[in-house]
């Protein structure tokens, strides 16, 4: 599901920057069309339909072909329009701007599990084509000649056209860059079955808190389910992995005075903060009934479970090993004892 959500954010980026440069050359079309210049109005009528179709080339995945097309197209267009125009008119900073492009493809184009197009590589392509450019027209020739207040407002409309191009593809590669970048984080810090905070996470803030000495009137419970090897035996890990979302929505619900994680395996780790200098036993005694009168349903069959809870106070010296390891020690004692009991 996650890698289907990226494949579309990806793409609708990819649609997007296809409608901008769809309504670019249309826009470019009507400009040639009203001062009659012909070649690049022919040109561009190509460039409209090129990009219209290009709508279907990309609903059909093939990112890599629409990528080298487009490329193409920009260097051409740019090439002839400064031919055509002179170098005054500034057509040649679209190849400056077509190396913002080149990079945005490239990049939604690994995410889309295309091929990696090496954008550093096309971006010399534009380069040369700037320098070639210079060298034909660097004494002012031009196919067509402009009057000068023309040419004016082309450089101008072009120098704004681009400036928006690279300012709306580089925007979108950031925030995307940065979705991504927050997907990964909640990847590397919380489980992806039960949706709680992993191991690393908690042990994460605890160290913190540790640091700043936060944690004088702290406590924490380790629960473990009862029995759960024999879930997995009688019933598969797809029931084992129900029983874990199920109490983990269960602990969630009680979650709004400490923090919880998935230890491990069965197991589900909490922290919270002290009332009246003990742990809040209640509550804790509260997930485990709830837990125990909650009726599971897999596959039309019905289960009974129980969790076993140890917890432990922080107490002055310890380190953060030594007071899970508190809890692990009362976890143990509640299972040999008879299981389904809170220990502290």
């Amino acid at each position: 599901m996650e890698k289907e959500k990226e494949q579309r954010i990806a793409r609708k980026s990819l649609y997007i920057m296809n409608a901008f440069l769809l309504s670019i050359h249309a826009c470019l079309l009507a400009l040639f069309a009203a001062f009659h210049i012909n070649v690049m109005m022919y040109f561009n009528i190509a460039s409209v339909l090129f990009y219209a179709l290009s709508f279907l080339v990309l609903k059909k995945g093939r990112i890599t072909s629409y990528i080298f097309t487009t490329y193409v197209e920009i260097l051409a267009h740019m090439f002839l329009a400064v031919l055509c125009l002179g170098w005054a008119c500034d057509f040649q900073l679209y190849f400056i701007g077509s190396i913002a492009i080149v990079f945005y493809a490239d990049y939604f184009s690994v995410r889309l599990g295309q091929v990696h197009i090496q954008g550093a590589v096309l971006s010399i392509g534009s380069a040369v084509c700037y320098l070639i450019d210079f060298a034909l027209t660097r004494q002012g020739w031009s196919i067509y000649a402009l009057d000068e207040n023309l040419v004016l407002v082309v450089k101008v409309v072009n120098a704004i056209v681009v400036f928006a191009f690279c300012t709306l593809f580089f925007r979108m590669l950031a925030h995307s860059a940065i979705y991504y970048e927050v997907e990964l984080t909640q990847q590397a810090n919380y489980d992806k079955l039960t949706k709680l905070a992993n191991r690393r996470h908690m042990l994460d803030y605890l160290e913190g808190a540790y640091a700043e000495g936060k944690l004088k009137e702290e406590w924490v419970a380790i629960m473990d389910i009862d029995n759960f090897k024999m879930i997995n035996d009688k019933y598969g890990h797809n029931c084992g992995d129900y029983v874990l979302e199920t109490i983990a929505a269960i602990i969630l619900r009680y979650s709004g005075s400490f923090k919880t994680c998935r230890w491990g395996g069965e197991e589900f780790l909490v922290q919270g903060s002290c009332a009246e200098g003990k742990p809040d036993y209640r509550l804790l005694e509260n997930i485990r009934r709830e837990v125990e009168q909650h009726e599971f349903t897999y596959e039309q069959q019905k289960l009974r479970l129980t969790i076993t809870i140890g917890v432990a106070k922080y107490e002055d010296g310890m380190s953060i090993d030594s007071w899970i390891d508190v809890a692990d020690k009362k976890l143990y004692i509640g299972k040999k004892s008879g299981k389904n009991r809170l220990v502290a």
